[in-house]
Order: structure tokens, then C-alpha cells, then sequence
């Protein structure tokens, strides 16, 4: 009786994250394929994949698209200006060739070695801040930072981020993820048991620098350095 009882306590602990990984999750679409992500060992709350023969040491440039903001349909906030999801998305794109462009160049044509990556975020929720005329950024002004970037008037709430790694000749898929806890702030509210735990545009930011080293740290040790 005591090892059943034990047996269906284990099970109800394992639950979650066997539906999690079955489907409960409500994904954008971004992804062509989502059915061999599996949760990630290394970082909770994220799905990945990564093609059995995919070798770092073979590739050592870079295609990087623009990258994709897909607003949830229930964001309480819908009225964003299209320069202003731009600068959000230029300053996500330089936290992510600050950590590779020296070592691996981006370029714009299709190649040996050459891997494209593809990058979104998405379910985003967005809610409109109440502001004062002044603190509208103002048409061609210059900013540093994504959270200045993203203006004053609309705060993200909550996203995913979606990455795809394809070797640009083929496109075959080499790796790909869906991180569903798209801030390490939030990551950590949430691991603390706080409910009511949001992300910010900065702390999306220091998620994507966190997985645009951890890309490079990869590459650099498939090459011994």
C-alpha cells in the first residue's frame, strides 16, 4: 500500500510537465514544427530540439532575419507604432551580434558553413501605460537600450521566445527552442513562487544576450578555444 501511494504521488508530481510537453502550451505558429521539442534539462520552462548530427565546428557565419514580435490576440494593448516595435526589435538584434559578430561574422547570402537564425517574440502582451505628453519618445530621436526603445507608452507583460537554427542550403533544421519564460527576472519571480510575476522589455533583452553567448561559448569550445 505504501509503494502505491508513493507510485501515484510521483505521478501527480510528474503531470505538469508531461502535459506541458504534450501540447497545453499555445504556440504562435512561428515555428514550422513544433512536435520534437522536449523540455530542456539545463532551463525550466523551455522546449528544445537539437538535430542529432548538428555540429558546431561547421559553421562560422550567420544569416540573422529580421526579428519577429507576433502580439497575443488577447494583449490588452494593440495600437503599437511600427517604428517603434522596429527600434525594440534593432536593439534585440545588436545584444545578439555584440556577442558573435567578432568571431562569427553575419552575412546576407546562403553558404557553406553558414547557418540562418531565425527569431521571434511571441504570445506578446502588451498594456497601455499611462503617460504624460512628454513622455512620448519623440519622431528620429536617437535611444540606447530596448527599454528605451520601446517608448513609455506600452509595457510587455508577459512573451515567448522562439529560436531556429537552419543551415542555410539545405534548411535543415539544426537546433531550435521556445522559451517560455522570456526574461531571467521573471524566471526567477516564478521559481520563487511569486504569482503575479511580470517580464519588461530589458529583461527580454538580457534573455537574449544570455542565449547569444551561451551560442557563442558553444561554438568557440567545438573549436577548442
Amino acid at each position: 500500500m505504501r509503494s502505491m501511494i508513493l507510485a501515484i504521488a510521483l505521478i501527480a508530481i510528474m503531470l505538469p510537465s508531461v502535459s506541458w510537453a504534450a501540447g497545453d502550451v499555445k504556440f504562435s505558429g512561428f515555428l514550422d514544427d513544433y512536435s520534437k521539442l522536449k523540455p530542456n534539462p539545463e532551463r525550466t520552462n523551455v522546449l528544445s530540439y537539437r538535430a542529432p548530427d548538428y555540429q558546431p565546428k561547421n559553421y562560422s557565419r550567420f544569416i540573422l532575419p529580421p526579428i519577429e514580435i507576433w502580439l497575443d490576440p488577447a494583449s490588452e494593448y494593440k495600437g503599437v507604432q511600427p517604428d517603434q516595435l522596429k527600434k525594440v526589435t534593432d536593439r534585440f538584434r545588436e545584444a545578439i551580434t555584440d556577442a558573435l559578430e567578432d568571431g562569427y561574422p553575419f552575412v546576407d547570402k546562403p553558404g557553406a558553413g553558414v547557418a540562418i537564425v531565425r527569431i521571434a517574440l511571441t504570445n506578446v502582451y502588451l498594456k497601455k501605460k499611462k503617460v504624460k505628453w512628454y513622455n512620448y519618445t519623440p519622431v528620429g530621436a536617437v535611444s540606447k537600450g530596448v527599454k528605451v526603445a520601446a517608448g513609455k507608452n506600452m509595457a510587455l507583460t508577459a512573451a515567448h521566445l522562439e529560436i531556429e537554427m537552419l543551415d542555410s542550403q539545405s534548411g535543415q533544421r539544426l537546433q531550435a527552442g521556445v522559451d517560455l519564460q522570456a526574461g531571467e527576472k521573471l524566471r526567477e519571480k516564478i521559481q520563487e513562487g511569486k504569482k503575479a510575476a511580470e517580464t519588461t522589455w530589458a529583461d527580454v533583452e538580457k534573455t537574449l544576450e544570455f542565449y547569444a553567448k551561451r551560442l557563442r561559448k558553444r561554438m568557440d569550445a567545438a573549436r577548442g578555444k
